[in-house]
């Protein structure tokens, strides 16, 4: 059950519509509704991601401007279905995203604790998408004009999950300084079982086990 109206907001009541609706759950369970149902409102089939903050079209190139982010070590745990640090190469509108799909250039930023700059420590953005490779073009550069850390990838059309990471002298920190540690956190496992006997050569691949932290958990299993 769904309607639009004109917005009543002072400042945008003549350029702004707002869209009203109700969902009736009925059957469906859900263990807690404000996690595990989500809506999405698509305005003229435009499939652009909630984390894009605004783009810029020309006939040459698209740049997309990412929400900022920030340090989310202290925040309490919210569950977001992703795709646990991978990507998938997807469009809405070919027949193969591989050979059809657009590129992007895709600008990120952080705003890291008090607007001040990370002490004799550089910022990455990592995940699949990178190989959690030390490179620059996956550096980000503080801007004190305006108190983030900024930089661009250059990205073919998809979905893509990230994660920032502080390096220094001794390499990343991978201890989730900037993400957290959850015990509630969804992940996914893989299970690798090695056998080596006396006269080979090489480990020999015995077993794989994939499991995720939220199906398989015992006692909380959706």
């Amino acid at each position: 059950n769904a309607l639009v109206q004109q917005s009543l907001g002072v400042d945008n009541s003549f350029t702004h519509q707002k869209v009203r609706f109700t969902a009736t759950l009925g059957d469906v369970n859900a263990f807690s509704a404000a996690q595990q149902v989500k809506a999405v409102v698509i305005q003229n089939n435009n499939w652009a991601s909630v984390r894009i903050d605004h783009a810029d079209y020309a006939k040459t190139y698209t740049d997309l401007f990412v929400r900022t982010d920030v340090d989310r070590a202290n925040q309490r745990y919210n569950y977001y279905a992703d795709y646990n640090g991978a990507y998938n190469i997807v469009t809405y509108e070919s027949i193969n995203p591989f050979w059809q799909g657009d590129y992007a250039k895709v600008y990120f930023s952080f705003a890291p604790p008090n607007g001040k700059p990370f002490l004799e420590k550089d910022l990455y953005i990592a995940g699949q998408f990178t190989n959690y490779e030390v490179d620059n073009k996956y550096k980000l550069t503080y801007n004190s004009a305006t108190g983030m850390y900024e930089g661009n990838v250059y990205l073919k059309q998809g979905f893509y999950t990230y994660t920032y990471l502080l390096k220094d002298e001794n390499g990343f920190d991978f201890r989730n300084t900037l993400e957290g540690n959850y015990w509630e956190a969804e992940n996914n496992y893989t299970i690798l079982l090695y056998y080596k006997g006396f006269t080979d050569r090489a480990d020999l691949l015995i077993g794989v086990e994939q499991l995720n932290s939220r199906r398989e958990r015992q006692g909380l299993g959706f």
